[in-house]
């Protein structure tokens, strides 16, 4: 995808790693199946309730790891989404975009903040991340494109870092699932 300097400004990138999402995804979609037909299986007594809690807090970390994390560059910088925390990289902020162990943003004052989605892994380390190495060479050509020429209007060079949780997610998860257990519970 290419993105000229006029319209970076405008249009942030995303980078996530397809194969996590699709697994979470997957795993969201089996824990729901499984939830609602162990609800239909266990009998009315309010264990159902309470399964559908646990298994509800299990799907949320799934789509905390799978979905959530993420990596987003727009004019103003990097923002790396890490399960529950977010940092906030300005481009002023940034010295290299690498691999060490998987994705990693060095500062300039040395510090290295890296991906939950491109983690390091076994299997990544025996192919010597090549897949990674090749997210590093997009976010290379991105980072090219959305620098060149923008008049950044980032004053601070310090990177930002907080915990970030929306309540959202949880609840939906959380109320989509009390709503199968009920149902599961009245059509049985």
């Amino acid at each position: 995808m290419l993105i000229t300097p006029q319209h970076a400004e405008a249009k942030a990138v995303t980078f996530r790693k397809p194969p996590l999402v699709i697994f979470a995804v997957f795993a969201m979609a089996f824990l729901t199946i499984m939830c609602t037909v162990a609800d239909w299986i266990v009998p009315a007594n309010g264990k159902a309730f309470v399964l559908t809690i646990i298994v509800g807090s299990i799907v949320y970390i799934v789509y905390l790891i799978g979905v959530n994390s993420a990596v987003r560059m727009d004019h103003n910088g990097i923002t790396v989404d890490n399960v529950i925390v977010r940092h906030q990289i300005p481009w002023a902020a940034l010295s290299d975009i690498g691999v060490r162990d998987g994705l990693c943003f060095r500062l300039n004052d040395g510090t290295d903040i890296k991906s939950t989605s491109y983690a390091g892994s076994l299997g990544a380390a025996l192919t010597n991340y090549r897949y990674t190495r090749r997210v590093v060479a997009r976010m290379q050509i991105t980072r090219g494109q959305m620098t060149a020429g923008n008049g950044s209007t980032v004053t601070s060079a310090a990177h930002s870092t907080r915990i970030r949780v929306s309540p959202w997610p949880p609840l939906a998860i959380l109320a989509s699932l009390e709503v199968m257990a009920l149902l599961s519970q009245v059509l049985r």
